[in-house]
């Protein structure tokens, strides 16, 4: 089977198909600078995780976990699913 091999993350991919790693690391970056802001605001907000394309782990500091769902998300409604699941 003829493959590509993605000159970012070294993942084989199908003829034809696209690897999505260069979104996902600029989705993770900017959860990042989120997660910053939100400790600024002294938010009790330990980790802001991309655990898939779709998914963010929102962990506070007490230690419990919600998963909060971002498909399709602009930037500006992951900041709003990220704040309406920490209040």
């Amino acid at each position: 089977m003829i493959y590509r091999i993605c000159p970012d993350c070294g993942d084989t991919l199908d003829p034809g198909e696209r690897c999505n790693c260069r979104e996902m690391m600029e989705k993770q970056e900017f959860l990042n600078i989120l997660q910053t802001l939100l400790s600024k605001a002294d938010v009790n907000v330990k980790c802001l995780e991309l655990t898939d394309e779709e998914t963010v782990k929102l962990t506070f500091l007490k230690g419990y976990a919600k998963r909060i769902n971002i498909a399709a998300d602009s930037r500006l409604a992951i900041i709003k699913d990220v704040v309406n699941n920490i209040t």
